[in-house]
């Protein structure tokens, strides 16, 4: 079996606090899907450009050397991880890839993508609660499992200056959280946490959205969270379909159609999320403070500006 054979990555694409995580823990309830047993795993995507000021990391940076790292860690996890073989699907969500999705593409060609968009004023109320709160042990450890052994001094670095920096911040918040765009800790220095939050968001899905968009018909597709938690049966039927019927043209699908019964068991799993939340999380002047950096994405991607 090629290597291109044995590798099947299923890459979730989305802004920070958009409904990536339910998605992710809603296909790796199914048969023959798996993941890596911790949230994200940035600092393994960054390796070979862990220096890199940004997670905006393009083809040019899929080096041989990187590349060759990063497909050796696919396979072991899709080993280790999806159960089945060669022939599962391993599901990856970090949602700094909405910034660097050439580059992933560089370094997977047979990679295939769901984006998951989100109302941008829900994403950001949740965004700027993260920005704010502390970090429990259990969940550090979890990351630092698959940190690469070399990077380990810089991330532990980066931590401990973190934490200081918000015990000393006025505002209680982090020096840097979520996905990291060009110029953002300059927003950080000059702006309020809830612009910051306003600005990651918009940048995550304007850029994820061009680049998918340069993509072949098959290799991606986008779901709404609103539309994900509200009919959950009929959206993951919608993705299962996608990824055999409907993919003839990708570089992989599915062997057999996913049972009706494992769709129902996932579906089940998902909870009406927080919708609309930000009608109650944001003031009047908050939601106005919003409207030029967000409101553009917003609209580009599906969702009517409301007050």
């Amino acid at each position: 079996m090629t290597d291109a054979k044995s590798l099947r990555p299923l890459i979730i694409v989305g802004a920070a606090r958009s409904g990536t995580n339910v998605l992710r823990d809603a296909l790796v309830s199914l048969p023959g899907f798996g993941t890596w047993p911790c949230d994200e795993i940035n600092p393994l995507w960054r390796h070979g450009n862990a220096g890199h000021p940004s997670d905006e990391l393009t083809a040019a940076h899929a080096t041989p050397e990187v590349s060759a790292y990063l497909r050796g860690a696919f396979r072991r996890a899709q080993a280790r991880f999806v159960g089945t073989g060669l022939d599962g699907v391993l599901v990856e969500k970090t949602c700094a890839t909405s910034l660097r999705v050439a580059f992933v593409k560089a370094v997977f060609p047979e990679a295939r993508f769901i984006q998951i968009v989100r109302d941008g004023r829900d994403a950001v109320v949740s965004a700027r609660e993260r920005w704010t709160s502390g970090m429990s042990l259990s969940y550090i450890a979890r990351k630092a499992r698959f940190v690469p052994a070399s990077d380990l001094p810089r991330y532990g670095a980066r931590f401990v200056a973190g934490r200081i920096k918000q015990l000393v911040s006025g505002e209680r918040r982090l020096s840097s959280w979520g996905p990291r765009f060009n110029g953002m800790d300059a927003w950080v220095r000059s702006g309020s946490v809830l612009r910051v939050c306003g600005k990651q968001w918009s940048e995550c899905v304007d850029a994820s959205s061009q680049a998918l968009s340069e993509l072949g018909p098959f290799d991606s597709i986008r779901i709404r969270y609103e539309d994900f938690v509200a009919e959950p049966r009929h959206e993951l039927g919608r993705l299962a379909e996608w990824l055999t019927d409907g993919a003839s043209a990708a570089s992989w699908r599915l062997d057999a159609r996913v049972p009706e019964v494992d769709l129902d068991a996932a579906a089940a799993l998902i909870r009406d999320g927080s919708v609309s939340r930000w009608a109650e999380r944001l003031s009047a002047d908050e939601v106005g403070a919003l409207e030029h950096l967000i409101r553009p994405t917003m609209e580009r991607t599906g969702y009517a500006w409301t007050r």
